[in-house]
């Protein structure tokens, strides 16, 4: 529960604790939090509420912002300096005094500096993040690679000279509640802290990723020699599958975040050594290969083994049209990951699900050309707590003109849950010899989320398979 902001009582025990605090740390500035605050609570408080009134409020913002200022004045009191997340700004009229840590987007930079606040930025430096292909690492949620943390400029452009001089700095920020040891804190901190100290210690016009990225090895080294724990996500070979229109089937390629030794790999699901087939330029795949790749130096292997599961359907490499586009964020890139022969796993940014935010899924596959189908499958990913929710109901339709549609298969919501009983739901629909070009699958999107007023529900689609 949160504090009771009208008890004078309250205001005397954060005192105390402040009190405690300050004398253990003689930095100049005090963080306060002040971050994702349940204001609700506030509102069936009658103290709060009569407080509230008493002094003219008409939010609980407001209330947060005038214990802010209460507290403040305390902690300047004491010759230092108070700091907090930025949402300490939401009621208005905070001092100018206070420092504030934007955390949720530049946005914030602009409206915490044209208010007159020190600012700290945070946004683009959350170390618990993913910093390369989810598959490999450790579980955490989002996306934050090496290239990202170095290549982002922390002070907006267009910020006003007064603006610009108020960003005081850049602050990493690794929280650590999936982190159960000091080598896994290591792990999520190198090489990204790195990238942090040259982005928060020199000027934009002195930054360049190649020359960075030549000089991080030496860095490694002395990581090695010290035995501290790093991430080689950096040179993990990654693999994307791509339409190659010259070709009769699709093209494997394998990159890397920073490029560094060989790419070793096979096609038959062992594992590479400096023996296996070095990659040299995109190679073509028609047919189903268990395809594992790694990187070696100096004949040394430098990174992790990638694997790529691949099987196609008659869906792979044929043209498609979606009616509405998957998000940016997941894979609206990359929509042939829809048919690529590549399965998603239960970790939605693995790269290969396609998700639609408040939007229906609706696809018409083109085959090129008449022909019997055994089977037609959809795979659904379900996870609630990220708001992914399973369509309501699917409906596959066939036709062998484009124009003229059959129903061949619908399926109810009930159907889908119980079609499997992980995160993945696979619905297979056999269809008997079925002749057609064209395969339409429609997925309807629940829309509104059940307990979010103002946000709607995810829809994540993978692999559909035509045989």
């Amino acid at each position: 529960p949160n504090f009771c902001v009208s008890n004078d009582a309250t205001i005397q025990f954060l005192e105390d604790i402040l009190t405690e605090v300050m004398a253990l740390f003689p930095s100049p500035y005090i963080h306060i939090g002040g971050d994702e605050v349940e204001r609700k609570q506030w509102k069936s408080c009658p103290r709060c509420q009569r407080y509230k009134h008493e002094h003219g409020f008409t939010t609980e913002a407001q209330l947060q912002v005038d214990f802010t200022k209460r507290i403040e004045t305390f902690i300047r009191s004491k010759g230092r300096q108070l700091m907090g997340w930025d949402e300490i700004m939401e009621g208005g009229n905070l001092t100018t005094s206070a420092g504030v840590m934007a955390w949720r987007g530049e946005k914030l930079v602009r409206e915490a500096t044209a208010a007159g606040h020190e600012v700290i930025v945070t946004h683009n430096y959350y170390f618990d993040l993913y910093q390369g292909n989810p598959v490999y690492e450790p579980i955490t949620y989002g996306y934050k690679p090496l290239k990202d943390v170095y290549q982002y400029e922390p002070v907006p452009t267009d910020l006003a000279a007064t603006q610009k001089s108020l960003v005081r700095g850049i602050q990493g920020c690794l929280w650590s509640e999936n982190l159960y040891n000091t080598r896994d804190v290591e792990y999520m901190l190198f090489p990204r802290l790195f990238a942090l100290a040259e982005v928060a210690w020199s000027p934009e016009t002195a930054r360049n990723w190649d020359s960075f990225t030549s000089r991080l090895p030496s860095h490694l080294t002395i990581l090695d020699q010290k035995n501290v724990n790093y991430s080689t996500a950096i040179y993990q070979p990654n693999a994307e599958i791509k339409y190659n229109p010259t070709q009769t089937g699709l093209d494997c390629q394998w990159t890397q975040q920073v490029p560094k030794g060989n790419i070793y790999y096979t096609t038959d699901g062992s594992d590479p050594t400096t023996n296996a087939t070095q990659y040299q330029q995109p190679f073509d795949i028609s047919d189903a290969a268990n395809i594992k790749a790694a990187v070696y130096q100096d004949g040394k292997q430098i990174s992790k083994i990638s694997t790529l599961n691949y099987h196609p359907s008659l869906a792979s490499s044929k043209p498609f049209v979606l009616k509405n586009p998957p998000s940016s964020q997941y894979n609206g890139n990359r929509p042939e990951s829809l048919t690529d022969g590549i399965t998603g796993t239960s970790n939605f940014r693995d790269g290969n699900w396609c998700g639609f935010y408040g939007q229906d899924f609706d696809i018409t596959i083109d085959l090129q050309q008449v022909q019997s189908l055994q089977s037609v499958s959809i795979s659904c990913l379900e996870s609630n707590a990220n708001w992914i929710y399973l369509p309501t109901k699917v409906t596959i339709e066939t036709s062998t003109n484009g124009t003229d549609f059959t129903a061949i298969g619908a399926y109810t919501a009930a159907e889908i849950a119980a079609s499997n009983r992980g995160r993945i739901k696979n619905i297979i629909l056999p269809v008997d010899a079925k002749q057609a070009r064209f395969v339409r699958i429609f997925a309807k999107n629940k829309g509104q989320h059940p307990t979010q007023p103002d946000g709607k529900c995810w829809i994540f689609i993978d692999e559909i398979q035509v045989k």
